[in-house]
């Protein structure tokens, strides 16, 4: 494989994105589409006393990597109040059910967190669905499908998934 420098494709203070969100365009994750390539990112928003909300959003990238388009509405909600995710999704790790470009749930694997008071953050594992190509996700519920136990006490987070014959194998 050949790799091509192409510089910086995405500048997310030159859009308008949902959430209000107008900082980073972290831990790109793509989607190929039949006439696009949606790469996913986590971005930022302030709460009203100034810390940062983690979001997910999108560019969309024609063949040239010129966008086309990005998320103008939420993709996934904050989770509510208490949930693993209340106060961000960092990263969303995409993959699909089926073959690339030809239908299929997309499935979002999203490394969520919640601020604490004696360390900054604790993390879990979650999952999302969409049937749209990743316009929104929507949870599979409230809680993580991992997250830390008597052999792992602490932060789980930045899963990566693959599925490889039939079998989903995950890293985090």
């Amino acid at each position: 494989m050949k790799w091509t420098k192409l510089g910086q494709i995405f500048d997310p203070r030159q859009f308008t994105l949902p959430n209000g969100c107008v900082e980073y365009a972290q831990s790109p994750q793509a989607l190929v589409l039949p006439d696009r390539l949606r790469i996913f990112f986590s971005t930022r928003a302030r709460d009203g006393t100034g810390k940062v909300l983690s979001h997910v959003a999108y560019a969309d990238f024609d063949e040239s990597f010129v966008v086309m388009g990005v998320a103008t509405a939420p993709v996934l909600p904050l989770g509510s109040l208490g949930c693993f995710d209340e106060h961000g999704v960092f990263p969303l790790n995409v993959t699909r059910d089926g073959a690339a470009g030809r239908g299929g749930a997309v499935r979002g694997y999203i490394g969520g967190w919640s601020r604490r008071a004696s360390v900054p953050v604790d993390g879990a594992i979650g999952v999302a669905v969409s049937h749209d190509d990743g316009l929104t996700f929507q949870r599979l519920g409230d809680g993580p499908v991992l997250a830390p136990c008597p052999e792992e006490p602490y932060m789980i987070a930045d899963p990566f998934v693959l599925a490889a014959e039939g079998v989903h194998h995950m890293w985090y």
